[in-house]
């Protein structure tokens, strides 16, 4: 996630999770959390940036942690789904 879709996120009430970057030795790199019980963790906008910066990936919390807020994971169908708007 970038920065500036870290900041769009943290403008409609986000909250977020720290992971492991893209080339962590760890399971599921990019994805995997930094720590356990991270459903009841969220960080701030400040936080997530400073994890990016570092070479980390942050993902949204969703839920009451955010807001209410959902998110879809799409990946390789991203551009097919955005298309249909």
């Amino acid at each position: 996630m970038s920065a500036a879709h870290l900041h769009a996120l943290a403008d409609a009430g986000a909250s977020f999770i720290l992971c492991y970057g893209h080339r962590a030795p760890v399971k599921s790199p990019g994805k995997q959390p930094i720590e356990s019980d991270w459903q009841d963790k969220p960080h701030t906008l400040d936080e997530a940036l400073a994890h990016l910066a570092s070479g980390g990936n942050v993902g949204l919390l969703a839920g009451a942690w955010s807001n209410g807020l959902i998110a879809l994971d799409l990946d390789a169908r991203a551009q097919d789904f955005a298309s249909t708007f």
